[in-house]
């Protein structure tokens, strides 16, 4: 396939856990939600990014193990757990590279939300949910005059964002 995800999982999802040094065969296949309560799981308190209301923080971690295909090792990924505020954690698998920095794996982690936000914006400001196209072309013209709108709108908020600096 040649594409890289990172994608949020389960927390019963079971993967085989790297030894450290040995990176050997695995023990057993454990669910994630094990590993993130296992000891040797290592935590880093992280800034993830800047917000609106100050700086996103959590706690993360991330290691190397291997996917589990019915109790059988598959290719090496990254595990990556994010602990919330609230104490809630998330789960996320990468077939990113071994060499991948970690920090590139946090920034990752947030992508998905200012895309959501964007379709979000799209529905409730532009009517992007409001389509009764019975044809494919009719369907895309509307996204396009949609996305055309979005675009302007973004310029325009981006003019005067600039301006209105102190």
């Amino acid at each position: 396939w040649g594409k890289l995800y990172l994608a949020e999982i389960r927390s019963n999802i079971q993967v085989l856990p790297l030894l450290g040094e040995q990176q050997g065969s695995p023990e057993k296949a454990l669910a994630v939600s094990e590993i993130a309560r296992s000891e040797r799981t290592a935590w880093q308190r992280a800034v993830l990014a800047e917000g609106s209301k100050g700086p996103l923080v959590a706690e993360v971690s991330i290691q190397r193990v291997r996917e589990s295909r019915e109790g059988q090792p598959g290719q090496e990924l990254w595990l990556i757990i994010r602990r919330l505020e609230g104490g809630k954690l998330k789960y996320y698998l990468s077939n990113a590279p071994q060499d991948m920095e970690a920090e590139e794996l946090k920034r990752a982690l947030l992508m998905r939300w200012p895309i959501e936000q964007c379709f979000e914006d799209g529905k409730r400001y532009l009517g992007m949910d409001h389509y009764e196209n019975r044809s494919w072309n009719g369907w895309h013209r509307h996204m396009l005059y949609v996305f055309l709108a979005m675009l302007f709108l973004l310029r325009l908020r981006l003019k005067f964002k600039k301006k209105l600096q102190l």
